[in-house]
């Protein structure tokens, strides 16, 4: 027989089951009652409301059954929790799943019916089940009832459980700082509930606050009642759905007392007000310190004047905050309509500023720092960014040690940072020409240079854009720009990466916006702040996000403009008062492009005079002088590694007749066509050369003779097999080959092609077209 299947959710299942708590628990009369109900309502002699465990079936009501759990294995409710849908099984001993079974065979069980206990979806916790020693018909009625009945065990179960967690709530306030109060939502607003804790807050046992003739408003002190009795009035009358108020208690010892009271009202189904809620938690303490502080700032009002400083008074609990009169000016607020809460001073801070301010304030509440001593930036009501230097000290905890109280000062040091700002900015504007100057002139990198460039002015102009290129010498519409450096604050690494790649393999733009355009041409700095067109930022094909301020400086050497920075998307715009810092930046741009540039030529010309002392000039292989070099060394490497290298020299066959017949210009033509066709079948280690006139030679390094020999027919037959096309004419060309591998007999370039020459010569003479092999020297 097969074991009953595990649920998918076992885990889950078993966590929701541990969750309620029931196992091992002692009988309840609601199950009792549900069981009893079974028995007699289908006539069974034993009924169980089973609960699956890890290993075992536990029973937390049992009818007509002596044991209170059984193994898992043998479970009948294992296997409708396993399959999880009601099982019915009439006649155990004539079915095949069942016949075998423990409980068939030991203890007679013919008839079995179980239906799901679920508290969740999918999580069957047990069954309601019934099981008899003889077989049993069983509806679909009768299933119906037996499910629903499963489904009042299922309510029962989470019912015991939510009343367990309602009790141990109310344990758990009654032993905390805060008590609960329930008053009567009638005029007199009699207490109808108050916890035990109640005389810890007020003062009053809780025996003396639920006498039916107490007053709640009665032990208020009373300049407070006015307040207290508003606030339950609107509740009970449906003003108001909640109030949060702070009121001063006379305890029945004559001790004044502060609480704050947090309370709403309770509505029955048609919307009236039925009871006031409220929890009431002791505040002597802070309202003491409260007006301790307030005193303090009386007194130290002229000195905080005179120091310009404005003061601050955080309940960390409400979420607000308290200013001086001076913060209100600082900022540019309306004092009777500014917001007392955090939230609104927070959204103040500048984005850069915020993770600094809260690393600040952690270090402080967590005890490492004696005070909060940090600067940072807030948004004038006008628009513009305000310094801050701001100094904090937690002065209140709650009962848990939780924060709760912060009061501080801020002293506007705006003219202090920005003169640091500009001074640093002068500073980092030196470092970077020195730091360009040199990565350009000893790596010769421009562009390191353009992205180191680009990575301080981004950081000194606040720019979230940035791009340094360079107009081509030879452009005269200015609508090209080679670019140098490109940043974008806001991308990816993997971006950052993308674009320095395609800069460092010269990435071209075409100019789409007229502001470059205009600076290119006139090679006067533009600033745009505001009323900026979609096209600005068309710089194609780079994808870029639309430009909303630019600054665009021209790149100039001797009164020419080869080049352009462009800083785009600054928060605070740019200002002409940026030039003067940047022009000695763009000056030392436009001398190193200028020098790249000579250099380049330079470079450039001696590149061409190298080609021009190396190479044939007609067919751009090696010439004689260059080809007779390399033979000399691959000999040198052959005397120092036998490393095989072998020569195949090459005539074309009556190339003579082909200038007679065709003129010198066809003769070009075929001899180009000639090299053309050899190199197809060449290495890149392997050499062609140009020898003189119509001669060739192949260096075919690490080839043996009979290598060599393949790679010599793959050209004789490239060549001889299509005829070269010039204008109207085809022109058949053959070849002759004489091929040599170099040998130790040789010793020196001029044996070895002469060993080379001998061979073409008797390929000619066995009347060309082929390739015979020089024979090796002893």
């Amino acid at each position: 027989m097969r074991d009953p299947n595990i649920p998918d959710n076992e885990q889950e299942r078993l966590r929701a089951l541990y969750q309620l708590d029931v196992l091992d628990t002692e009988p309840e009369q609601s199950f009792e009652r549900i069981t009893a109900l079974a028995k007699s309502l289908f006539d069974v002699p034993s009924v169980l409301i089973s609960l699956i465990d890890s290993e075992r079936q536990w029973f937390k009501s049992k009818v007509g059954f002596d044991a209170s759990e059984t193994e898992r294995k043998v479970s009948f409710c294992a296997y409708a929790v396993g399959d999880g849908k009601t099982l019915v099984v009439k006649d155990a001993c004539s079915s095949e799943r069942f016949k075998n079974h423990p409980a068939v065979a030991t203890h007679g069980v013919r008839f079995y019916a179980g239906a799901l206990i679920t508290i969740a979806p999918d999580l069957h916790l047990g069954t309601l089940c019934l099981f008899d020693s003889k077989p049993h018909e069983f509806s679909e009625q009768q299933q119906q009832w037996l499910e629903s009945l499963a489904e009042i065990v299922s309510d029962e179960l989470q019912l015991r459980y939510e009343l367990q967690n309602r009790v141990a709530e109310q344990q758990l306030f009654a032993e905390g700082p805060v008590a609960v109060v329930i008053w009567d939502a009638q005029p007199d607003w009699r207490v109808l509930y108050a916890a035990k804790n109640i005389d810890d807050i007020l003062g009053y046992s809780v025996e003396h606050v639920r006498r039916p003739e107490f007053n709640y408003l009665s032990c208020v002190y009373h300049d407070d009642r006015a307040l207290v009795r508003e606030s339950l009035r609107q509740l009970s009358t449906g003003e108001r759905d909640h109030w949060e108020i702070d009121y001063r208690i006379l305890t029945q010892a004559g001790e004044l007392r502060w609480v704050r009271q947090v309370c709403r009202a309770d509505h029955n189904s048609k919307g009236e007000v039925i009871r006031i809620r409220g929890y009431l938690l002791e505040q002597t303490q802070r309202k003491q310190l409260e007006m301790l502080v307030q005193d303090s700032n009386e007194r130290f009002a002229l000195a905080l004047d005179a120091g310009e400083l404005s003061t601050w008074d955080w309940d960390l609990t409400s979420g607000q905050i308290q200013y001086s009169d001076r913060w209100h000016q600082l900022l540019g607020l309306d004092q009777d309509n500014s917001s007392p809460y955090v939230r609104d001073w927070r959204e103040r801070v500048h984005p850069a500023d915020k993770d600094i301010l809260e690393q600040a304030m952690t270090n402080h509440f967590s005890g490492n720092t004696a005070k909060i001593d940090v600067r940072f930036r807030l948004r004038h009501d006008a628009g513009h960014w305000v310094w801050m230097h701001s100094v904090g000290k937690l002065v209140e905890r709650d009962a848990t040690g939780k924060p709760k109280r912060l009061v501080g000062t801020h002293r506007d040091i705006t003219e202090q940072v920005e003169n640091e700002i500009e001074r640093n900015r002068q500073q980092r504007i030196l470092d970077l020409l020195s730091a360009i100057q040199n990565e350009f002139l000893l790596a010769k990198d421009f562009a390191k240079a353009g992205t180191h460039l680009l990575d301080v002015l981004l950081g000194v102009s606040g720019s979230e854009f940035g791009l340094v290129g360079e107009f081509p010498g030879n452009s005269r519409q200015r609508d090209l720009l080679l670019v140098h450096g490109l940043r974008l604050s806001s991308e990816t690494t993997d971006a950052t990466e993308g674009y320095q790649q395609l800069v460092q393999q010269g990435l071209e733009v075409t100019i789409g916006c007229e502001i470059l355009q205009q600076v290119a041409v006139r090679g006067e700095t533009l600033i745009e702040n505001e009323h900026l067109a979609t096209t600005e930022s068309s710089l194609s094909p780079l994808d870029l996000p639309d430009f909303e301020t630019i600054m665009a400086m021209p790149i100039v050497f001797n009164r020419e403009v080869v080049g352009v920075t462009l800083l785009a998307n600054s928060e605070e715009g740019y200002r002409r008062e940026q030039l003067a810092m940047l022009k000695p930046v763009m000056d030392a741009l436009g001398t190193m492009i200028y020098t790249r540039r000579v250099e380049e030529q330079r470079a450039e010309a001696q590149e061409e005079l190298k080609r021009m002392a190396t190479t044939d000039e007609l067919t751009g292989v090696a010439n004689r002088r260059t080809f007779l070099h390399q033979c000399r060394s691959h000999i040198e490497q052959f005397e120092r590694y036998q490393q095989p290298v072998t020569l195949i020299l090459i005539d074309l066959d009556h190339f003579k007749k082909v200038n007679d017949n065709y003129g010198h210009g066809a003769g070009d033509k075929v001899l180009q066509s000639f090299t053309d066709r050899t190199l197809a079948q060449l290495r890149e280690v392997d050499l062609l050369g140009r020898l003189g006139g119509e001669e060739f030679a192949v260096l075919l390094p690490h080839t043996t003779e009979a290598d060599a020999q393949v790679v010599a027919e793959r050209i004789r037959k490239a060549l001889a097999d299509d005829p070269v096309i010039v204008g109207s004419d085809s022109i058949a060309v053959t070849m002759s080959a004489g091929l040599a591998e170099y040998s130790v007999a040789d010793s020196s370039p001029d044996k070895w092609l002469a060993r080379a020459d001998e061979a073409l010569y008797q390929a000619k003479a066995a009347g060309r077209n082929s390739i015979v092999v020089a024979p090796q020297k002893r």
